[in-house]
């Protein structure tokens, strides 16, 4: 995350020790651990909160996109129904008492 080398640390410790002391240091690193933990975890809060909403947001879209194919689906199925009842409806009726015309007669 940072990019800190080890002459970084060396000053930043020994400006830590003079500015703050040597007796008060122990306090000051603790309550600085403390408040780089809080912000952590506001951090990761946060992250989570974006995450959940890029989730929901394709998840709707995927709803969206799951309804316009299933419509899709309902319509070429009615239209092959309707193709079939017009076929239907198109072929002479059959009628079983007359005779075969594929027979010979007596």
């Amino acid at each position: 995350m940072f990019d800190l080398g080890m002459d970084e640390i060396v000053l930043t410790a020994v400006v830590a020790i003079v500015a703050i002391g040597p007796k008060e240091l122990p306090r000051a690193l603790r309550l600085a651990g403390y408040w780089i933990g809080r912000m952590r975890r506001l951090s990761r809060a946060f992250h989570a909160g974006v995450d959940s909403m890029i989730r929901e947001a394709e998840i709707k879209e995927l709803e969206k996109n799951w309804s316009a194919g299933q419509d899709q689906v309902l319509a070429h199925y009615a239209e092959m129904e309707r193709q079939a009842k017009e076929q239907s409806a198109s072929l002479p009726p059959h009628s079983e008492s007359a005779p075969p015309t594929h027979m010979p007669a007596e």
